[in-house]
């Protein structure tokens, strides 16, 4: 099978220098716990840059709603990383597609509740710091 071409736009923005440090602390960090050698000065300058990529025309998503559409996408990954591994939405044991679906979506809905009832306690319980 052939590749697929489709047109893309990559968007690059440069970040603030708290961000852009925080990220290269983390990178540092990683290195040592994998114990490798310190990153390179071009890979600590890539740092300071978000570069989205996406296929979605300029006239209808600006670089600005891209990067807000980027970060939503993440926390929807990190709450389906957290369904997966904490919740067992992914696992069918049952024997017919019916059953299996089913389960799927119970496991998937009680998941919902959860995490709503999670954010709901614990960001109207935190004292104010001041």
């Amino acid at each position: 099978m052939e590749g697929v071409r489709e047109a893309g736009r990559l968007l690059a923005g440069r970040l603030p220098d708290e961000p852009a440090n925080c990220r290269r602390q983390k990178l540092r960090a990683a290195a040592r716990a994998k114990g490798h050698p310190e990153p390179s000065a071009a890979r600590l300058a890539w740092c300071a840059w978000t570069l989205p990529v996406t296929n979605v025309p300029g006239e209808l998503l600006t670089p600005p709603e891209a990067v807000v559409l980027y970060r939503a996408r993440w926390q929807v990954e990190l709450l389906f990383k957290r369904w997966k591994s904490q919740d067992l939405v992914a696992v069918l044991s049952d024997s017919t597609v019916v059953r299996q679906m089913v389960r799927v979506w119970s496991r998937l809905l009680a998941a919902v509740i959860q995490h709503w009832l999670v954010v709901a306690t614990a960001w109207g319980t935190r004292p104010e710091v001041g």
